[in-house]
């Protein structure tokens, strides 16, 4: 019984760390969209929005059907907590899809305020799955103590 425990907290442990990685990768993604936003041009605005919705898109993604499944089928107790984040995920998705609309439709101004409120809201998400995964962790190594 030892061995599954350690093995279930090893794997937490390595989807906690691959998540945080990953959040770390999207800020400079946040970082060059705004850039451009400021100064410049729709076109490249399109891009940049572009990569960063792809990036989004596919974190979670990983997270909704590798991560997630995986942590409800060992514990199954958290399937609310999971529920909310992967809630999150359909809110910050339509934030980016308006900051992608405002940049297509030429409003980079009105675009730059809504991708700062994506961005905060992304960071919100992030600390908190953040802090569930690493609870999950801390659990699981009290379990086999």
């Amino acid at each position: 019984m030892e061995t599954v425990g350690t093995e279930l907290r090893d794997h937490l442990k390595r989807a906690s760390d691959q998540i945080q990685a990953q959040h770390r990768r999207l800020e400079p993604l946040f970082e060059d969209l705004s850039g451009v936003l400021e100064g410049g041009s729709s076109r490249d605005a399109q891009t940049a929005a572009f990569r960063l919705d792809g990036a989004v898109k596919a974190h979670f993604l990983l997270e909704e059907e590798v991560v997630f499944p995986a942590i409800r089928g060992l514990r199954p107790e958290h399937q609310v907590e999971l529920e909310l984040l992967a809630g999150d995920h359909g809110s910050l998705s339509q934030g980016l899809q308006t900051v992608i609309d405002q940049i297509l439709k030429g409003q980079l101004d009105l675009a730059a305020g809504s991708l700062e409120s994506c961005r905060l809201a992304m960071k919100d998400h992030e600390h908190r799955e953040e802090a569930f995964l690493g609870g999950l962790d801390s659990a699981e190594s009290e379990r086999t103590l």
